[in-house]
């Protein structure tokens, strides 16, 4: 198995992430225009990169198929924010996550990659921020005939 990629899934979108960092007006009360320059200074760059992870979506690759492994936290309730309790990612077993290749080209791989990610957002995140930008740009870039051929090989 090759793993290629490694798909986040995050507690909150990246615009909830910034409006709940730097929209103090809630909690104090009007700020001036100096409080609100000097807090978005303190605000720490790229500071949404360290945002709650809730899952992950893992893209692996065997001679033949391309799996996608599901890792999730096993917790029933709401996400919470601001908890003490440590949080685990478990490997969810999970049906319809896996597409098998054969006599497909490139594009159409591609495609139906794209198509199972977001399958798997709908049904498994279904309230959650699933950050596929990275992946997606760096996915046109990924000759897959070339990467199942090395793995047939070996």
């Amino acid at each position: 198995m090759l793993k290629i990629a490694e798909i986040p899934v995050y507690g909150i979108t990246k615009s909830k992430h910034f409006q709940k960092t730097t929209n103090l007006d809630n909690r104090y009360g009007e700020l001036t225009d100096d409080a609100k320059a000097m807090i978005n200074e303190i605000e720490p760059f790229r500071s949404y990169e360290y945002n709650h992870i809730v899952g992950v979506i893992s893209i692996e690759l065997s001679s033949h198929d391309v799996w996608f492994r599901i890792f999730k936290m096993k917790r029933k309730s709401r996400y919470i924010w601001a908890s003490k309790r440590k949080t685990f990612l478990y490997d969810i077993q999970s049906n319809d996550t896996h597409l098998h290749i054969s006599k497909l080209d490139n594009v159409e791989i591609r495609t139906r990659i794209k198509e199972y990610v977001g399958f798997i957002s709908k049904t498994h995140f279904k309230t959650y921020f699933v950050d596929t930008e990275a992946f997606f740009n760096i996915l046109d870039g990924i000759d897959f005939e070339f990467l199942f051929s090395n793995l047939r090989r070996s």
